[in-house]
């Protein structure tokens, strides 16, 4: 295979990649998203870390749909809070920038407190 040939496959190859969310490990599932920050003073749930998810990029995002590109930064923080020992994520931001040259939007970030909530 002749290295044109290698690179148009490994580019149509990733776009193609692209298109997915990022999956969920293991376990990640049982994360919880909250809708409310928990009150750590009542002792029902202890704070472990801060998180950030992420999907999408310049390259890849104009090939992702956006929900693919809100799902997968939700998947990716969950997998993150996961790693930590938490089983809760509060989002306290997500950021979804449109980039004009590629047609909307080409990444979403979200940025949360991780818990483990009894």
């Amino acid at each position: 295979m002749n290295i044109h040939r290698f690179a148009i496959t490994m580019l149509m190859g990733s776009t193609l990649w692209a298109c997915a969310a990022n999956p969920l490990t293991p376990g990640a599932e049982k994360v919880r998203i909250l809708d409310v920050s928990p009150d750590v003073s009542k002792a029902s749930c202890a704070y472990v870390g801060e998180v950030t998810g992420t999907q999408g990029s310049v390259f890849s995002g104009p090939y992702t749909s956006n929900e693919n590109l809100i799902v997968g930064a939700r998947n990716d923080i969950k997998n993150k809070a996961l790693k930590l020992g938490a089983n809760a994520v509060f989002i306290q931001h997500q950021a979804d920038p449109a980039l004009f040259r590629a047609g909307g939007t080409v990444n979403s970030t979200v940025v949360g407190a991780a818990y483990l909530c009894k």
